[in-house]
């Protein structure tokens, strides 16, 4: 019999997702910065990864209210 495989949480994808792009904007940040040597070009990256995530955040959690109260 073969055992069945155990879907993974949402978390853990919606954790995985979020820490990739994290990396991905550390890896942009870097790029940017070596660019000019201008540490403001990473400030900017980082900042703009930071609001996007901070956004869809703001929305999931506006979306898990939403279903509670119905």
């Amino acid at each position: 019999m073969i055992p069945e495989r155990s879907q993974p949480s949402h978390r853990l994808v919606f954790g995985l997702i979020m820490g990739g792009l994290t990396l991905w904007a550390v890896y942009l940040a870097i790029g940017a910065y070596r660019y000019n040597l201008n540490p403001w070009r990473g400030i900017i990256v980082l900042a703009s990864m930071g609001i996007f995530l901070g956004f869809w955040l703001l929305l999931l959690w506006n979306q898990n209210r939403q279903k509670k109260t119905r």
